[in-house]
């Protein structure tokens, strides 16, 4: 089955002929393979998962904060430490690519903590209906997560004291985080981020910065 994706890639997105050998209810099965594989060895189902993925995420919020990187045994602290190796804001570059592997693009994901199903998947199966870790949608071929820093204006609406006045409607600008998986906005379904993660993917970004603290003092300890 693995030789359907990849010489389809290599035919360059013209279906390999080995993809029609199988039924669908193969292929299904196949995919829940997957989904169990990457789930349980480098993501939610993992107890090392989210550690091994803390260093890329104390470095993100380095380079959304413009402030030093939390140190911890995830993380490079030679190059980390060193303006030169790993500039911040104001003096950095307006955009940072990482390259990786699927598997560390899993470890990301479980350390940042999106797109966490409720319950543990079944390792028998069968799978879950609509369940949100599924391999193919999250680490296909040429994987790419996207974390964007906005400057946005909200509107604010509040219920005055005095009947008389009625609604007030009021515009703040603030900075936000928003993430794209493979091209579609993520649900930010964090504590901290409320309502505005989960229906427009967005969270401010002290909210999204205090978010990880906190993941972070849970998986190394606080004062770490």
């Amino acid at each position: 089955m693995s030789l359907c994706g990849f010489d389809t890639a290599f035919q360059n997105g013209k279906a390999s002929p080995w993809c029609g050998i199988f039924k669908k209810a193969e292929w299904a099965d196949n995919e829940y393979y997957w989904d169990l594989e990457k789930y349980y060895g480098s993501s939610y189902g993992s107890p090392y998962a989210k550690a091994q993925g803390s260093g890329w995420v104390n470095e993100l919020i380095a380079r959304l904060t413009g402030k030093p990187v939390r140190v911890t045994g995830a993380v490079n602290a030679t190059l980390d430490s060193d303006s030169k190796t790993f500039p911040l804001p104001p003096n950095s570059p307006s955009i940072f690519a990482d390259f990786s592997s699927d598997n560390n693009v899993a470890h990301m994901i479980a350390a940042l903590g999106i797109l966490n199903d409720p319950q543990p998947l079944p390792g028998h199966g069968p799978p879950p209906k609509n369940h949100l870790f599924v391999a193919s949608n999250l680490v296909p071929f040429s994987t790419s997560l996207v974390v964007e820093r906005l400057s946005c204006t909200r509107k604010s609406h509040f219920q005055s004291g005095d009947p008389a006045e009625g609604e007030t409607r009021s515009k703040e600008r603030g900075e936000y985080v928003r993430m794209i998986l493979n091209e579609g906005v993520v649900p930010l379904d964090l504590m901290e981020c409320g309502r505005i993660g989960i229906k427009l993917g967005l969270c401010l970004l002290e909210d999204f910065v205090r978010s990880h603290l906190n993941i972070a003092a849970v998986l190394i300890g606080p004062g770490s």
